[in-house]
Parts: structure tokens; sequence; C-alpha cells
């Protein structure tokens, strides 16, 4: 039996169906005058005209909502804008900005705000003692400059007056118990200011290592000197952790039998275990007086003294 070969017409597009697509009815005419292909550009037509005025349809609603909600919203916001410009309001702001100071040390007040954000920045990573001193004009040159050197050099080019704000900062520490190691303070501060600033550095480095064994617990002073864990800055009050920050910072590790060069920042195991003159410079001794220097007047504010350690 032969095979027949395929019927050609088998490949032919069916003719459509009247009024059977959803999305436009095709109306058949008289018979071969209307072949299948004009009747799907017919059908692409209608269907591609409907979607264009649904989606017009949708964004005018969309559109209307958006209106009424403005002319909903204009009048409050008309009113936030009036406020926000007020006399009224700028009372609001400058109050709450005395809030804000009045939770920092006494050189931050008056500090540009938008400082505030680097603040634990410095205080942690870099380790700077930047509470009760340097005086607000060094402070804010301090936060201006753009890196850690730059910061480093504006405390050593201001150190006498630098010194001399820790003298006074000292001078108004009245904690009677405390009366011993301010007066060591003092003569670090006149070491300094005197050029002798190796045996200002050690003073002072010395002085923070015996108030924190006296005044502290030792599970506090563990959590101030410990390297074990990162200083955290939220589990503090927050001038007492704009002070015990840096000091944490400044007991990083330090370890000469291991064979690690004595650095030139500021170290209170390099101070004491790494004597040279990479550790013994004049803002190494600016730091370390800062440090003791703000250590003495959290004790004197943010403390309160009990009978028993009164007694102690």
């Amino acid at each position: 039996m032969k095979m027949s070969p395929p019927d050609d017409s088998s490949d032919a597009v069916p003719p459509l169906e009247p009024g059977i697509y959803a999305l436009g009815t095709v109306e058949s005419g008289a018979a071969g005058s209307n072949p299948p292909e004009a009747q799907y550009a017919k059908l692409l037509l209608s269907s591609s005209a409907n979607l264009a005025n649904g989606y017009r349809s949708t964004m005018l609603a969309v559109a209307s909502m958006m209106n009424r909600a403005a002319e909903f919203l204009r009048p409050a916001v008309r009113a936030l804008g009036e406020f926000l410009v007020s006399e009224d309001f700028a009372r609001i702001l400058e109050e709450f900005k005395k809030v804000v100071e009045r939770q920092l040390p006494l050189n931050w007040r008056g500090v540009d705000v938008h400082h505030y954000s680097m603040m634990k920045a410095l205080l942690i990573d870099e380790g700077l003692p930047l509470a009760w001193v340097p005086p607000v004009g060094i402070l804010e040159r301090v936060l201006e400059a753009s890196s850690p050197a730059d910061r480093r050099a504006v405390i050593g080019r201001n150190w006498r007056t630098i010194a001399e704000a820790c003298a006074e900062v000292l001078d108004g520490v009245g904690e009677k118990r405390l009366a011993e190691h301010v007066g060591f303070a003092k003569e670090a501060s006149a070491a300094l200011l005197s050029n002798n600033i190796s045996a200002s550095q050690a003073l002072s480095a010395n002085l923070m290592d015996t108030i924190l064994r006296k005044e502290f617990d030792p599970a506090y002073r563990g959590v101030i000197v410990s390297q074990k864990t990162k200083f955290d800055f939220e589990d503090h009050g927050f001038r007492i952790a704009m002070v015990l920050g840096p000091i944490w910072v400044a007991h990083g590790q330090y370890s000469p039998s291991a064979g690690e060069a004595i650095p030139t920042r500021y170290s209170r195991h390099a101070t004491a275990h790494g004597v040279s003159r990479r550790q013994y410079t004049r803002i190494n001794a600016t730091l370390s007086l800062m440090h003791v220097t703000a250590l003495l007047k959290m004790l004197d504010v943010d403390f309160e003294w009990s009978a028993e350690h009164e007694a102690h």
C-alpha cells in the first residue's frame, strides 16, 4: 500500500468563530470576505484598545484619589510648616537642646549637634579622652579634623591650653575622698606645663591605675580594663561612658615579650612597660593627663558616695 502525500491544507489557519473572544468580538462577514490574518489583526487592535482604555481609567482614578488626599492634607501641611518656622517651635527646640546638653560634660555644651554622631567613634575607636577637657574651642577643632592623625595634631598644638584647662577642672573637684588623687593630678599638670613631659606622663598613667584599683570594685574595674570583650557604650550612663570608653582603649593589649613594637599612640601598658621616645611624647603626656582629669571629674559629679564607701 502506498503512503498518501500529506494534505497541504492541514497547515492552513482555521477560520475564527465569531463572538467567542473575551477581549474583542470578531464579526464574521460573508464567506471568503475576511481572511483569517485580517481577523487576527482586528482582534489584536481591539484587545490593545481595551487594555489602553482600562489603563487610562485606572490612572485617572489614582490621580483623582491623590488629588483628594492632597486637598485633605494641604491644611495640615500648611499648619505644620507655619509651626516649624514659628517662635514657639524655636523655643521648644532650644529647650530640647538644653535637656540634651545637661547630659553632656560642660565642654560639650554649645558644640554643633552635627558632631554628636562622631562621638562614639572618637571615644571607642580612637580612644580620645574628650569629656570635661579639652575646652570647647579646641574640642570643636578636634571634631572638625578629617583624620585620627589630624585630631592628634590638634591636641599636640594646643597642649599648653589643655594642661591649663585640666588644672581648672581639677580645682572644681569637690569630693573630699578624691583630694589626694587630685593633688597628684595637679602635679602631673604642673610637670607638663614645665615641659617635664616624661614625668607628667608617668605620673598621670600610674595615678589612673591607682584610682581604678582604689575607687572601683574588682568586677567593675574588669569591665573598664579587660580586653576580652569590647567596651559597651550602652551599658553605662552617658557621661560615664564618655570617660571610661577611652580608658578601656588606653588599656589595649601590648606584649613586648611577643616582639610587638612599642606603640606611638598613648598606651597605659606601653607607658609602664615600654619606656621609650616612641611612647613618651608631649601628645601622649597630654592625653594621659586628660584621662585622669576626666576620671576624677566623673567620680566627683556622676558617682554617689555612700557612708560605707567613705569609711572604706
